[in-house]
């Protein structure tokens, strides 16, 4: 013989709050992984930092030493002055 639920209210509110806490631990499963793998820094930092030194410096290099590479930031001290030899 087969009992019948005679609360179905308080069934459904059960299955919605283990709905929910599955849910939001697989939510922060998820999350923990990609803070720990640095996904977005990857996806997202790495390509502003190019699109900045691209718009700084003209090389789309992600690097902080781009400045060094471009002729604007080298030194013009290499000039001979005139008498000197």
């Amino acid at each position: 013989m087969i009992k019948t639920v005679k609360n179905i209210a308080g069934q459904s509110t059960l299955e919605f709050v283990l709905m929910f806490a599955l849910i939001v631990g697989v939510f922060s499963v998820i999350s923990r992984t990609l803070k720990s793998t640095a996904f977005f820094q990857k996806t997202y930092g790495d390509t502003w930092g190019r699109i900045n030194n691209t718009i700084e410096s003209g090389i789309p290099d992600p690097g902080p030493e781009v400045i060094s590479h471009h002729p604007a930031g080298r030194d013009r001290h290499a000039t001979k002055l005139p008498g000197d030899s």
